[in-house]
């Protein structure tokens, strides 16, 4: 059996938890995320505050929604493409 086959069964492939973790970019883009979100949070009512998190939580769900959604397109491409290569092969 393959490497990524044992991956897929044993449940340790998760692109969704790994893919940007440690890049740079993505740590100093969080990290400002962050920090607007805190300096603005300071600034709402109560009832704002919570209307906020409400809107943080919404987005987050949105964006797991997309990811997954372009992690399958980007897989089915992929895949497509192997197989029209090798049908020019043969």
């Amino acid at each position: 059996m393959s490497h990524i086959l044992k991956a897929i069964y044993n449940g340790q492939l998760n692109p969704s938890e790994t893919i940007v973790l440690h890049d740079g970019k993505y740590q100093m883009n969080l990290k400002r995320q962050i920090e607007l979100s805190n300096r603005l949070f300071k600034t709402f009512t109560l009832e704002q505050q919570k209307l906020f998190e409400v809107l943080q939580q919404q987005k987050s769900k949105n964006n797991s929604y997309v990811l997954e959604k372009t992690f399958c397109q980007g897989f089915r491409m992929g895949a497509k493409i192997i197989l029209e290569l090798k049908g020019r092969s043969s």
